[in-house]
């Protein structure tokens, strides 16, 4: 009975991990999406993000389905993007395609950093300030074109599209991150019925619709436990998974930081 009590426990923490994640995985790629056909606008064919996808596929400029194919791992196929209801428009809906790539772990899992930015990449976090660099390049040639010049307006689009699509991932991931890593264990400090503060994050979208993705405030929290021992506690707790992300790689808290410049920098733009 408690080996299936475990693995039926770690079965659900698990499929609460990979929905939470998977949100940020969908909306992550809009973002390098976004970029890409920014990078096409800016200079006829994509130079810098993903530019051998076209070469892959025998075509100037990705679909977006192709697209997904050359970044992710696994390679997904016809079938599996039809059956995820993943739309292959020039510029599909952000939010729409984001929650359909998140509902499905093999479409918004694992990205290949060396397909969307050339080259060897050893950590997935360190790609999204140098994508934010290619955005602020092209978004700079887009901006000295004359004003009738169509690609001028297009470029503008799509620049408030990779804007849109770095900030809900931002904001999806830190909400991942807290939400799935930090309840756990803060559960089992101040109980069922301890009281959680939530910090609001609100993102507002293309579409003018405002969306919020809430995360787990551990410091606010902290200073509500009267008891010093948990309070104590629950900052060890935060200190310790800031020390256990750190020490990998492709930590989200490295990735939730480096989204954060990008979110900074690309978000000033305005043309």
């Amino acid at each position: 009975m408690k080996l299936l009590f475990f693995f039926t426990t770690t079965l659900v923490y698990l499929s609460a991990h990979v929905c939470a994640y998977g949100l940020a995985g969908g909306y992550e790629r809009m973002y390098f999406y976004y970029a890409y056909l920014l990078d096409a606008t800016a200079n006829t064919t994509p130079q810098k993000i993903s530019s051998l996808c076209g070469k892959r596929f025998g075509t100037d400029i990705c679909s977006f389905h192709q697209f997904l194919k050359y970044i992710n791992i696994p390679f997904p196929t016809d079938q599996e993007l039809a059956l995820a209801g993943i739309s292959n428009a020039e510029e599909p809906d952000i939010e729409t395609t984001a929650n359909a790539l998140g509902a499905v772990k093999r479409l918004s899992g694992t990205v290949n950093p060396g397909r969307v930015l050339e080259g060897d990449w050893n950590c997935y976090a360190d790609v999204f300030p140098q994508v934010g660099s290619v955005i602020e390049g092209c978004t700079t040639k887009i901006l000295l074109l004359d004003d009738e010049d169509e690609r001028r307006g297009i470029g503008l689009t799509l620049l408030r599209k990779c804007q849109v699509s770095i900030n809900a991932a931002q904001a999806a991931r830190q909400t991942a991150s807290s939400n799935t890593l930090i309840n756990e264990e803060l559960r089992s400090i101040i109980g069922v019925d301890g009281e959680i503060i939530y910090k609001s994050n609100v993102v507002t979208l293309d579409t003018g619709r405002s969306v919020d993705f809430p995360f787990i405030d551990l410091e606010a929290t902290a200073m509500l436990e009267a008891n010093n021992d948990k309070t104590k506690a629950i900052k060890a707790a935060l200190k310790s998974f800031k020390a256990s992300d750190k020490s990998n790689g492709d930590g989200h808290l490295k990735a939730i930081d480096a989204m954060t410049i990008v979110r900074s920098n690309i978000g000033c733009i305005d043309g």
